[in-house]
């Protein structure tokens, strides 16, 4: 069921897009709208599911983390086998994504380890458990993680802002202790908690949870807050690229092609990947294609082959174990 959302739905939604976290009183400067009427328009955005929560986006490397993601590809089973593997995946704190995707291949898993080691113990054991279910899988470690804002849903043709946030495992470990981590999981649970929220369970004062917060986002642990916006009922598909090249070299172009087309929402840089991958959410499988044979006319004999696949639904989504 797709919802008919007026302009002024559309930019509090672009809004918190950008930035969860800003308060209903800057939001309504934004809008040009009053704030008891943004704070009633967000509430039935989020009564309608439009808007399922609030994300937290940490580069989670400068904690300590690796990221490594799993496509995987199941075997035809019975259903209610299906269903059990995929809740015990969803119940492995390690394993902070969970997606369902059409096409090449059925489950995307992001996998947050503190180790390489770890990661190849747990996945051993999901292995052992469940080698009969798992007809093939391929995994990545994911070096860069680019997130865009939606441009689209302001109907912009181009995004012209600086905006982007990044999550990069090639970032350096920062300095952090274990009331920062509080705050963080906090945050993780819901973008928009108030301060003084926080600061009661933790039992500290809200200036002091202020000062922390800001060092979090200085030293860009924390790179942003969004809203988890549900492209479904905006009447938006979701579809992941993957793309092989014959010139690497042209990989700085396609980044900015990606950064300002409205529609891509990611690029992923992977180890074991393809050469360039990005994400789309699009009206329909046509404007995808329009957006492909762009790519292809513009780039013509440097891109040797792609092939995309559809992503249903995020399952599960979180930036860290919790």
């Amino acid at each position: 069921m797709q919802l008919k959302l007026d302009l002024k739905d559309r930019r509090i939604l672009n809004e918190l897009d950008k930035n969860a976290r800003q308060s209903n009183s800057e939001l309504a400067k934004k809008v040009g709208l009053k704030k008891n009427i943004v704070n009633y328009r967000t509430k039935q955005l989020e009564k309608k599911q439009v808007i399922k929560g609030y994300n937290t986006i940490i580069d989670s490397s400068k904690l300590g983390y690796y990221f490594f993601r799993i496509y995987i590809k199941l075997q035809s089973i019975d259903p209610e086998k299906e269903k059990q593997f995929k809740e015990n995946l969803m119940n492995n704190p390690e394993i902070t994504w969970v997606g369902t995707l059409t096409g090449q291949w059925n489950i995307v898993l992001g996998f947050h380890t503190l180790s390489m080691r770890k990661f190849r113990k747990e996945w051993a054991d999901i292995l052992n458990k469940s080698r009969t279910i798992i007809q093939e899988y391929n995994i990545s470690i994911l070096v860069d993680y680019i997130h865009y804002r939606k441009a689209y849903l302001i109907n912009e043709e181009k995004d012209t802002t600086e905006i982007s946030w990044n999550i990069s495992s090639s970032s350096e470990k920062e300095a952090f202790d274990n009331i920062d981590l509080k705050i963080i999981k906090l945050l993780l649970t819901n973008a928009r908690i108030p301060i003084i929220k926080i600061a009661q369970k933790l039992n500290m004062s809200a200036t002091a949870i202020v000062y922390r917060i800001k060092k979090l986002e200085k030293k860009q642990i924390i790179q942003g807050y969004r809203a988890d916006i549900n492209y479904e009922l905006l009447g938006y598909e979701y579809y992941k690229t993957d793309i092989q090249l014959n010139d690497l070299s042209i990989i700085p172009q396609l980044e900015e092609f990606a950064k300002t087309n409205p529609n891509i929402v990611y690029v992923d840089k992977t180890i074991g990947g393809s050469d360039f991958e990005f994400d789309v959410e699009v009206k329909n499988l046509k404007q995808y294609l329009k957006i492909i044979n762009t790519l292809i006319k513009k780039f013509s004999d440097k891109i040797r082959s792609y092939n995309y696949f559809r992503f249903l639904r995020y399952d599960k989504i979180t930036y860290l174990p919790i």
